[in-house]
C-alpha cells in the first residue's frame, strides 16, 4: 500500500515537473514570438520609409532624365551664376 501511494506520489511529482517545464518553454517561446513580431513591425516601418523614398528619388531621376538639359541649365544658373553670352548678371 505504501509503495502504490509513493509510486502515485512520484507520478504526480514527475508530472507536476513536466507540466512546469512545459509551461517555462511555452512561456520562453511567446516573450520570443513577442519580441520578434516588435521587430518586424519596426522592420516593416523602415521598409515602408525606405519604399517610399525610393519612389521619389525615381520620381526625380524620371524628371530629370526627361529634362536634362533644361536640369543642368537650371542648376548651374542657381548655383553657379551662369549666364549665357546675351545676358547679363545682376549680383542677388
Amino acid at each position: 500500500m505504501e509503495k502504490s501511494k509513493a509510486i502515485s506520489i512520484m507520478i504526480k511529482t514527475a508530472i507536476g515537473i513536466l507540466f512546469a517545464v512545459f509551461f517555462v518553454v511555452l512561456l520562453s517561446q511567446y516573450i520570443t514570438i513577442a519580441q520578434l513580431n516588435s521587430k518586424n513591425d519596426k522592420l516593416n516601418t523602415e521598409l515602408n520609409s525606405t519604399t517610399q523614398q525610393y519612389q521619389e528619388l525615381d520620381k526625380q531621376y524620371k524628371e530629370i532624365s526627361s529634362n536634362y538639359e533644361d536640369y543642368v541649365e537650371d542648376y548651374v544658373r542657381d548655383n553657379y551664376d551662369y549666364v549665357h553670352n546675351d545676358e547679363i548678371l545682376i549680383n542677388k
